[in-house]
């Protein structure tokens, strides 16, 4: 029988050329931050072959390890924070989510990323980073003094978009090996695609002052777009920020590659999205959620026929619906398809190794 660090490295594997076979066959994701006044609204279009998804209520003041490969040093933290995840590839990989704190993490495929070479720091993979910041840090400041901590280790391609509940932006790109960070003055247009951040600025920059915006799904297009709604937003009594934020979305969307949109209110602490099979428009707050790890994780269907605030509808976390997640997101897409269920199994199971530290004698419910 395999051991688990073999199984854990074989889906690492698999999970890798995923995302490879993914990059070469549609572009991923568009993102942007709306401020106004105290107000930061943050929409994201999550493209993707296939729409499975969870929504996850993750806790404070547990105790995670990271997957890593046998010759590496997982990443090890307690989190600080709790938050709202949206999760395709299982409990702790999320694509994105907010924290209590009000900040904010969204990733997009970079086909020119460059992570840094293997050395000493503990490793974790590009969707746990996410769960890691959002876990760990309060602020885009915090990210940024603590993101060089831990390594990514993965092949897939991934920058990230930011954002907290003070108003504060940054991009966050991995190139040459390097971590290359946009904020303030750096980040005039508070937008991120599929092309570097300085790529993107400098193209959209042809459009400044011209009457018609370019009309393509392509990356570039969809950063000047999404560039140029953001500048031009004057708040109206007819249209609410996130009604607007929507309106974005709608403009950048890519026919059925777009499986879900996204938006959060970082100062209420609230999001709101819809997917292409859930068409219904449905909204949750943080504070309706108990954080405390002795409680159990929560946990909704993306794609459940709701409409409006969701918080009641979450039900308790259960082994079995994290690994109908993980096996629906594997087996029905062409690339994976042949996966050993084995490996499979591993990844259901990870998260849940995880310990609440409110009382290390206690082995609380959510971990089964």
């Amino acid at each position: 029988m395999r051991s688990t660090k073999k199984l854990c490295a074989l889906f690492l594997t698999f999970v890798m050329l995923l995302a490879g076979a993914f990059a070469s066959n549609v572009e991923a994701c568009t993102t942007f931050c709306l401020r106004h006044g105290e107000d930061l609204i943050f929409g994201r279009n999550y493209d993707f072959p296939i729409g499975y998804g969870l929504v996850m209520i993750n806790k404070r003041n547990v105790a995670k390890t990271a997957m890593a490969e046998a010759s590496e040093r997982a990443a090890q933290w307690t989190s600080k924070y709790g938050s709202v995840t949206f999760n395709q590839f299982g409990r702790d990989m999320p694509m994105g989510g907010m924290n209590e704190a009000g900040l904010i993490v969204e990733l997009m495929q970079l086909d020119e990323t460059q992570y840094p070479n293997p050395d000493a720091r503990p490793a974790l993979g590009c969707l746990e980073w996410i769960q890691y910041q959002l876990d760990n840090c309060a602020t885009v400041q915090e990210v940024l003094q603590r993101a060089e901590e831990v390594r990514i280790r993965s092949r897939v391609g991934i920058h990230y978009l930011i954002a907290d509940r003070k108003g504060e932006t940054a991009s966050i790109e991995f190139l040459e090996g390097k971590l290359v960070a946009h904020r303030g003055d750096d980040l005039p247009v508070p937008a991120l695609a599929n092309s570097t951040y300085e790529e993107s600025l400098a193209y959209s920059q042809r459009f400044v002052g011209t009457a018609a915006l370019p009309a393509s799904s392509s990356s570039l297009d969809r950063f000047t777009r999404a560039g140029a709604m953001v500048k031009n937003y004057k708040p109206n009594a007819s249209l609410s920020s996130i009604d607007y934020a929507f309106e974005i979305l709608r403009s950048v969307a890519q026919g059925s590659h777009t499986q879900w949109s996204i938006v959060y209110d970082a100062r209420n602490l609230t999001a709101h999205f819809f997917t292409r099979e859930a068409t219904q428009r449905r909204a949750l707050s943080l504070q309706s959620f108990d954080f405390d790890c002795a409680t159990p994780v929560k946990i909704l269907d993306m794609n459940a026929d709701l409409a409006g605030e969701v918080a009641a509808k979450f039900t308790d976390y259960t082994h079995a619906a994290n690994r109908k997640l993980v096996l629906d997101s594997f087996q029905n897409s062409p690339f994976t398809r042949h996966i050993p269920v084995s490996a499979l199994e591993e990844i259901a199971k990870h998260a849940e190794r995880s310990a609440c530290q409110n009382n290390r004698n206690v082995n609380a419910s959510f971990h089964k």
